[in-house]
């Protein structure tokens, strides 16, 4: 229901624009996150100062939680930018000829 509501875009849920804005920006590279987060954690944890670091110290916990979150987010930023745009882009290019190749062709 809450996918349903939201799919208008009409403001529905009542956000300040701001926040509608940065939570429209998050969705918009959740998949890049999702990719990122795995291999940042993994490698982080192996071969980052961060492996050292006391695990019941709560300190050390936000530290690293910080550390991962903001590696995280530039890996997705990145790969959003130089990965996920391009080859939008290029994809509908390919759509757009096919759809005149296939105009032209009269199908």
């Amino acid at each position: 229901m809450l996918v349903f509501i939201t799919s208008y875009d009409k403001g529905y849920l009542g956000f300040p624009e701001g926040i509608a804005r940065l939570l429209s920006r998050v969705g918009d590279r959740s998949y890049a996150i999702y990719l990122a987060n795995g291999p940042v954690v993994a490698l982080g944890l192996r071969l980052s100062p961060f492996n050292g670091m006391d695990r019941t110290n709560t300190a050390d916990s936000l530290l690293r939680t910080g550390g991962f979150l903001t590696c995280t987010l530039v890996m997705a930023e990145l790969t959003y930018r130089l990965i996920e745009v391009p080859a939008r882009l290029h994809g509908r290019k390919l759509a757009q000829a096919y759809c005149s190749a296939m105009s032209a062709r009269g199908c």
